[in-house]
């Protein structure tokens, strides 16, 4: 069904399969380390679809993040409306993605990707823009070259 994010990468624990951007809040991505171990964060490309619009894609996987009309993410093989994100740069530091389709109905406020304190992923609808869950910090990864 589509109430979770579907695993990109398993590695670990369960927690980390929504790891897929550092939240700002480093508290948030400590469980990148599990029991002693260094767990792999999965990684997705940011493809730009628009003016300030982004795709979400797992860099392995190739499956797309989107967002469903009920808040929950989920991953997709094809692109669709429900895989647009908008990406918002606060005092240049941290980043938030709302849906591009979706929104609160009465008071029209945008639905956020967000992540918890425990690392798992939060309905859309439960996040809200000032709050560490809603901040993220995409890294350029750099190619290697041998």
């Amino acid at each position: 069904g589509g109430h979770s994010i579907a695993p990109v990468e398993r590695h670990c624990d369960q927690a980390l399969q929504s790891a897929w951007i550092l939240p700002a809040d480093e508290s948030r991505w400590r469980y990148g380390r599990h029991k002693g171990r260094n767990c792999f964060l999965p990684q997705f490309n940011l493809i730009p679809v628009g003016l300030r619009i982004v795709a979400i894609q797992g860099a392995k996987t190739g499956l797309y993040l989107g967002m469903n009309s009920e808040g929950y993410l989920y991953t997709s093989e094809h692109f669709t409306e429900e895989c647009k994100f908008k990406e918002s740069v606060f005092e240049n530091y941290y980043v938030t993605y709302s849906s591009m389709l979706y929104r609160q109905s009465q008071s029209g406020r945008s639905w956020y990707i967000g992540i918890n304190r425990d690392g798992q992923v939060m309905k859309g609808n439960r996040v809200k823009k000032t709050k560490g869950a809603a901040h993220f910090l995409p890294k350029v990864i750099e190619e290697q070259i041998r």
